[in-house]
């Protein structure tokens, strides 16, 4: 049995998904203003305060040292708090120094505290609205903790092994190439940009005039790309096309038609067991889930009702 974090609910940060950047440019690039700002939005204010009450009731969840980083009107806030609260910033912010995060995290956990309090003094413990948000967070927070435990009982190290192997023995060796594209929405276009390039024509220039595809931004650029990486047409094409050409016709794929160069192909070796964890875990517990939801379902008794008229409870 090996411990896990299957995280099935997040914080919504949809207004804190930026464009991915080196960890110095953001460090340079934000003030403490801003950062404290965007770090607001990115962690909610009811996910921390149940991870609030639940260190308030019961200490550190798993027993282990939990030190007191900050004491709001003699209620201790944890570290574990603070680090629970990193979970649910957005991928960019994860990546910043904990050091550099830490002042506005603490910051928000001490305001948390004090805010609650207030809203326990005028009564809301037992306000319909809180009661039914609690209630929503508390299905959450079971669902979460009972699958990491479950997840973790069937998960173990040889049986991860075992899938590697079996993922190698599969893919011992894997070619890539690097490719450039530009999409366009028909074949006849996509000709005509091929006897441009062929005449000379700028690569860069013309996929940020022409492409449909989000990379147009970067020249068609999509990187190395192998098997599993695209739809299998595509990935056979760019296989067949040599270091340095442009295919001679376009390749067609479910989002229309490409225009594509190869640069560099290299095979690349199978990747290490420690490299492969993560993606053997995830795909483990995806596969153990839901094995168990329908089992689940199948012992259950569950009806369905129209969505317009449901039923009335009486």
């Amino acid at each position: 049995m090996m411990p896990l974090s299957f995280k099935t609910h997040m914080v919504s940060s949809e207004n804190l998904r930026q464009p991915t950047v080196k960890r110095r440019s953001i460090a340079a690039s934000f003030s403490r203003v801003t950062l404290a700002f965007l770090l607001l939005s990115a962690v909610g204010i009811g996910s921390l305060d149940l991870q609030a009450q639940a260190q308030e009731a019961g200490g550190p969840r798993d027993g282990t040292v939990d030190p007191v980083l900050a004491v709001v009107n003699g209620v201790p806030v944890r570290r574990s708090e603070v680090l629970d609260a990193t979970k649910d910033l957005s991928p960019e912010f994860k990546q910043l120094p904990l050091e550099m995060v830490y002042p506005v995290l603490i910051d928000r956990m001490i305001d948390i505290r004090l805010l609650a309090a207030k809203g326990r003094e005028t009564g809301l413990e037992n306000d319909k609205e809180v009661k039914q948000k609690v209630y929503e967070k508390t299905q959450e927070i079971m669902q979460e903790v009972y699958l990491n435990r479950y997840v973790s009982q069937k998960i173990t190290e040889s049986g991860l092994r075992d899938r590697y192997n079996r993922y190698v023995s599969d893919n011992s060796a894997r070619e890539v190439a690097y490719v450039y594209h530009i999409l366009v929405g028909n074949e006849a276009l996509a000709k005509d940009l091929i006897k441009k390039l062929e005449a000379g024509a700028n690569f860069t220039e013309l996929a940020q005039q022409h492409s449909l595809g989000p990379d147009r931004v970067k020249g068609g650029n999509l990187g190395f790309v192998g098997k599993g990486d695209m739809t299998p047409e595509f990935v056979t094409a760019v296989l067949n096309i040599k270091a340095g050409q442009l295919a001679k016709v376009p390749v067609k794929s479910e989002f229309g038609w490409h225009v594509v160069k190869v640069t560099d192909r290299k095979t690349l070796p199978a990747p290490s067991f420690e490299e492969m964890r993560d993606r053997l875990v995830k795909e483990w517990s995806g596969e153990l889930i839901a094995g168990h939801v329908k089992d689940l379902r199948s012992q259950a008794n569950i009806e369905r009702f129209d969505y317009k008229e449901g039923r009335l409870d009486k």
